[in-house]
């Protein structure tokens, strides 16, 4: 899918209608030297705030030259899906070998979320690397199994 919109402000993001600041995080943008903007070498922890609609998620991004952790909380459901998707695209087109979506403290999913899962996973796929679902929250996993999914994605519990 597509790359951010753009820079507006020194460290704010504008994927969409979502704005993220990454003002304290330059280190989650990494270019394909494994650099950041301000050239320093990735690999910290980053808190990404997504200002939109309620319910909202929140997702904090662990990224290093060769994979990033996408940790969610809250309810992907058909409002929260843009927001998600975004950023899990904008992940996708740094060209990880591997992405990881902690769902642990996810208490919901519906059928927009798991359309994003399937459509990252064919991503990575043709990329020649891998989406890795880690620690579905009981009725994540559950929902996962009941669909079959379970089965066709990577799942680490």
């Amino acid at each position: 899918m597509g790359r951010p919109c753009g820079w507006t402000n020194p460290g704010v993001l504008i994927l969409g209608c979502f704005q993220i600041d990454f003002s304290c995080y330059a280190n989650w943008c990494a270019d394909s030297g494994g650099r950041n903007l301000a050239g320093e070498r990735s690999g910290a922890t980053k808190r990404v705030s997504v200002v939109s609609a309620e319910p909202a998620l929140d997702m904090v991004v662990r990224n290093s030259s060769w994979s990033a952790m996408l940790t969610v909380s809250g309810e992907l459901d058909m409002a929260t899906a843009p927001q998600f998707s975004e950023t899990l695209s904008w992940l996708l087109g740094q060209n990880h070998h591997q992405v990881t979506v902690d769902l642990g403290r996810v208490s919901f999913v519906d059928s927009s979320g798991l359309a994003i899962f399937i459509r990252a996973h064919h991503e990575m796929t043709e990329m020649g690397g891998r989406l890795v679902l880690s620690n579905p929250s009981k009725p994540v996993r559950r929902l996962l199994d009941v669909t079959g999914l379970g089965k066709e994605l990577t799942i680490q519990a």
